[in-house]
């Protein structure tokens, strides 16, 4: 029985090498299904999956020189890291749409800055995360 995959030493890394301070990421995959019924369908809708898309999001303790790795509008490739082997991982061409920066004046939690992005072109896996089609 093997044992599961743990994330903890996962990381996001762009041209310039790994972001300072990344304390996660979220890669969301999809596609669009497409159902119809025909005389060959028994009565039963048929799912079809067409155009394939993906979102996510990288999150980011903000360092005390202010330096932020992106701004909106920003485009460029992720290499989205589960491990530190720099072996599987999901390099994802991407344009960043968004990043929040959450101030915590109550509590005086670290500045975080939440990047989200969308695509520019596929998604292409890496050592255990590929898959026989290269498709999510």
């Amino acid at each position: 029985m093997s044992e599961a995959f743990s994330g903890k030493n996962g990381t996001a890394k762009n041209a310039g090498g790994a972001i300072a301070e990344v304390t996660g990421w979220s890669f969301d995959p999809n596609a669009n299904i497409e159902k119809y019924a025909s005389n060959s369908t028994s009565g039963h809708k048929k799912g079809v999956a067409t155009v394939e898309d993906f979102s996510g999001s990288v999150s980011t303790k903000l360092d005390s020189d202010g330096n932020m790795p992106y701004r909106i509008g920003d485009t460029g490739t992720l290499n989205l890291h589960v491990d530190a082997t720099d072996a599987n991982y999901i390099a994802v061409p991407v344009i960043i749409g968004t990043h929040p920066i959450a101030c915590d004046i109550n509590d005086g939690k670290i500045v975080e800055v939440e990047y989200g992005f969308e695509p520019t072109g596929p998604p292409t896996y890496h050592g255990i995360l590929a898959t026989a089609g290269e498709s999510s």
